[in-house]
């Protein structure tokens, strides 16, 4: 019944718009189907008519109701009539939506009664199949929070939601509407975020990880300007989120919490560190850690590295991760290779080892954490062969070693066993450590060999800032931390002085090996006339020969200054 209303007033719309419209009477001839056919085609006919009449009609009527508005001295009755029509509009074609898109945002505070309405068509223009139009609605969200605070975490756990489109300029707009909330009322606007990242109808989690990751890069730079109530706010609603959080979107709120002021605080850091450490499993058994606890962990330490530092330790990560973590990852590894499908690389793994040891002291881990790092760091370096080539041929295959793993783990064992003497010294270790220093040996002299080589490449006129080059610098320091550790070890008994910086770093450069030396100085040469080289390398100018005295006068006793040793005549390169 309501269906043929509407067709009844579309007609008679039409009829006063465009003239009467006929419909030819059905003759008894007239197959059935053919009668269908052309009562659907009718049918489209009219209701095409009625848009396009209806969008004339909407375009004026949507002009005239914005001068009414704009003049704001019409009947109240009529001005809230006027608005009706135009959060109306929203339903009608492209033209009126982007007026209504305007109007809306233009009008609304004139009717605080339909405020909710006002934004309930705004975001049914946010969903358009229209590009354009959705830009520009949710460019204007944010303008329904600048009279009314209220509406701050409502816009804002919209905005999130928004953040799951594949629109890479649509994204623009919606990260930039996010972010001028959160400049303007930070704590209302992360109440809406955390809304979204806390509802439980969400299955999403690439979009819970996306918007985490968005909150953390943009409060990174209004974090100083948070106040106190703020930054409180944000730290205990995070840390209630992380209670349930999945591993992606954990490792998110962590970034989150990392940009905060107060994590600078040593017992703030130290309780963080706490609940990463609960989270991760440190305490589960080595057999409980598959692929996915092993991915959870290694996202767990790679957030948790902000916190640590010389005073919040992270040895209960490094045990966990020699003792439990690394043996089955290698033997996973091992069987399917590297690359596996939710599991971290070899290199992701022993990046973050190293990285982790420079927080760990050696007399926090075990002779045990010890004893499984050695493993790992004899599986990565070559047996010595029985007989060596002649020349660089013996050492042919270095540039297919992976330099960076070898470094990370020689470094991490370099820096946890200095406490553990006796790993090196007891009787039982003599066996193991002649064959280790056999392979530190024939390491050292490979590193030689690959360096000489990396030398005369990286002298070849090229693009300094080529992956190719970089590539080589990166590998050209590792040879160079890892000859540094190599020296240390290679002593009796081995040493931990060498300091070094790991090679995948920013400023990684070369770093020479740091020992005693004496406190001698060390003095240019005297020379003379026929001097030699400067330490630059340049022919030194032969001094300026301000006196000679002739022969047999001398100040000393005798010609040639007597015991002083001839001092009196020629005081060569003194000046």
């Amino acid at each position: 019944m309501e269906q043929f209303e509407a067709r009844m007033y579309k007609l008679k719309l039409l009829e006063t718009l465009e003239g009467k419209v006929t419909t030819p009477a059905r003759t008894e001839s007239e197959d059935p189907t053919a009668t269908a056919t052309r009562e659907a085609a009718e049918a489209a006919l009219v209701e095409k008519q009625y848009e396009t009449s209806k969008m004339v009609v909407s375009v004026e009527k949507l002009y005239s109701n914005y001068d009414l508005l704009s003049k704001g001295s019409g009947e109240p009755a009529k001005m809230e009539a006027a608005f009706k029509e135009i959060l109306e509009a929203v339903k009608g074609d492209t033209k009126t939506k982007q007026l209504a898109c305007q109007f809306i945002v233009k009008f609304y505070k004139k009717f605080p009664n339909l405020e909710g309405d006002a934004i309930d068509a705004q975001l049914d223009l946010c969903e358009d199949e229209d590009q354009s139009i959705r830009r520009y609605a949710i460019k204007e969200l944010p303008n329904f929070c600048k009279e009314n605070p209220e509406n701050v975490s409502k816009i804002a756990d919209i905005l999130s939601q928004l953040l799951a489109t594949d629109d890479p300029v649509e994204m623009v707009v919606v990260q930039g509407s996010l972010y001028q909330l959160l400049k303007t009322n930070p704590k209302e606007c992360l109440l809406g975020v955390f809304q979204q990242i806390e509802n439980p109808d969400a299955d999403d989690s690439t979009l819970r990880e996306k918007t985490c990751k968005f909150v953390a890069a943009k409060l990174a730079t209004i974090a100083e300007d948070l106040s106190a109530e703020a930054e409180k706010f944000i730290v205990e609603t995070v840390k209630k989120l992380m209670i349930k959080a999945d591993p992606g979107t954990f490792a998110g709120l962590l970034s989150i919490l990392a940009v905060m002021k107060s994590m600078k605080l040593l017992t703030v850091r130290q309780q963080m560190v706490e609940l990463i450490e609960a989270k991760a499993g440190t305490k589960l058994s080595a057999s409980e850690f598959d692929n996915r606890k092993i991915r959870f962990f290694y996202q767990c330490c790679e957030q948790a590295l902000p916190f640590f530092s010389k005073n919040v330790s992270s040895h209960k990560f490094v045990v966990c991760l020699c003792e439990k973590v690394l043996p089955s990852a290698m033997t996973k590894i091992a069987v399917s290779g590297d690359g596996q499908k939710g599991l971290p690389s070899k290199s992701q793994l022993l990046k973050l080892l190293a990285e982790l040891s420079s927080n760990a002291s050696s007399d926090q881990v075990t002779l045990v954490t010890i004893q499984h790092l050695f493993q790992v760091l004899l599986d990565l370096m070559p047996t010595p062969p029985e007989s060596l080539a002649s020349g660089d041929e013996a050492f042919k295959d270095f540039a297919d070693l992976d330099l960076c793993s070898v470094e990370c783990a020689i470094y991490a064992f370099h820096s946890l066993s200095a406490s553990h003497n006796e790993f090196f010294t007891a009787p039982e270790a003599q066996s193991r450590m002649t064959d280790f220093r056999k392979r530190l040996q024939y390491f050292a002299l490979g590193l030689q060999s690959y360096s000489k080589k990396l030398n005369e490449a990286l002298k070849v006129k090229a693009d300094a800032d080529s992956v190719e080059m970089k590539t080589k610098k990166e590998a050209l320091a590792a040879c160079s931390n890892i000859s540094t550790i190599i020296k240390d070890l290679f002593r009796m008994p081995p040493q931990h002085t060498a300091s070094i910086t790991l090679s995948w770093k920013t400023s990684a450069v070369p770093v020479k090996e740091t020992v005693a030396k004496s406190p001698v100085k060390r003095h240019a040469p005297i020379t003379g006339p026929g001097g030699s080289e400067n330490s630059n390398g340049v022919a030194a100018k032969a001094p300026r020969q301000l006196y000679r005295a002739r022969e047999g006068w001398g100040r000393g006793r005798g010609a040639g200054g007597g015991s002083r040793g001839g001092r009196g005549f020629y005081r060569g390169g003194r000046f």
